[in-house]
């Protein structure tokens, strides 16, 4: 297990809220970051997975992450979620936020094209940190097949170390698989591996995983920081079968409005969509049985 110093901790892969429109409501979601960052968590990151990060636009995701700053949050406590398939915006939308101070560029692969071959995987991946010059630091490479189609794999990464060095600061695992989080782990542990499946956190920082960016961490960020200090936490690992019940993203924006008492919550960007009727009441119900059961308010 890293040392407190040179653990990367805890980010909250931070939802994003929008009212019925679909416009962004900048002072909730900076609000929220800051109760994050004072209630458990190291960092933020915007505009990920949970946080619809492929639904914004360019202008919106650098606009929120100016006035972020501008808002008080801390850049070096904030991290860009980088979703996109052109070379050309990669570098463009990692460099704004490099370049402002950011802590870290979460870079996923490019998709839509299926059965894509490792070089050309690494191929894109290099060519955008070589396009980002002297910009070039503190990349974190985005695992998550289920959405991308893209695995990044082990070689992958390993090409990518060699060849960049300690420009690649880590890799996020949101594969969802043990038998490729461990493997990671083992190989990769002097760069920080950190786990998006939280059901696999814990025992990959025993093994020497460094910690987490998770969507869990908008409802109970405490819970989910025990994980990323190698502690197990029956209720997290619960609470994560509950959300995968529905579409993992609108479950969680649905828990956050009963947890937070805020509506607004609830909304959704296209082609998302609320939940709504029975399938959301029931949802609630198990949310409120499980707190119950483990004497959470």
């Amino acid at each position: 297990m890293k040392s407190d110093q040179s653990r990367f901790g805890l980010s909250v892969a931070i939802a994003t809220p929008f009212d019925e429109s679909g416009a962004i409501q900048k002072d909730l979601l900076f609000s929220h970051a800051d109760r994050s960052l004072a209630n458990g968590c190291d960092s933020v990151t915007f505009f990920g997975t949970t946080g619809e990060g492929p639904s914004l636009t360019a202008a919106e995701r650098a606009q929120i992450f100016n006035d972020a700053v501008t808002a008080g949050i801390a850049v070096d406590r904030m991290i860009a979620g980088v979703i996109c398939n052109t070379v050309e915006e990669a570098c463009r939308e990692s460099a704004n936020a490099l370049d402002a101070g950011a802590k870290a560029v979460l870079l996923a692969p490019p998709h839509y094209f299926a059965g894509l071959e490792e070089d050309g995987i690494f191929g894109w991946y290099e060519r955008v940190l070589v396009g980002l010059g002297s910009s070039a630091r503190d990349i974190i490479l985005y695992n998550i097949p289920s959405l991308t189609g893209v695995p990044v794999s082990i070689e992958t990464i390993t090409r990518l170390r060699d060849r960049f060095g300690s420009v690649i600061r880590g890799v996020k695992d949101s594969s969802g698989n043990w038998q490729n989080t461990k493997p990671l782990v083992e190989t990769h542990h002097e760069i920080d591996v950190l786990v998006g499946d939280e059901r696999h956190l814990a025992p990959a920082v025993r093994l020497g995983g460094a910690g987490a960016i998770g969507g869990l961490a908008n409802l109970f960020p405490m819970q989910v920081r025990e994980l990323t200090q190698g502690k197990d936490n029956d209720f997290i690992s619960q609470l994560v079968e509950l959300v995968i019940s529905e579409q993992v993203i609108v479950a969680i924006k649905t828990l956050l409005a009963v947890q937070m008492s805020e509506p607004v919550w609830n909304n959704v960007r296209l082609p998302l969509t609320a939940l709504t009727g029975a399938r959301r009441e029931a949802l609630i119900a198990r949310f409120e049985t499980l707190k119950a059961s483990f004497s959470i308010d």
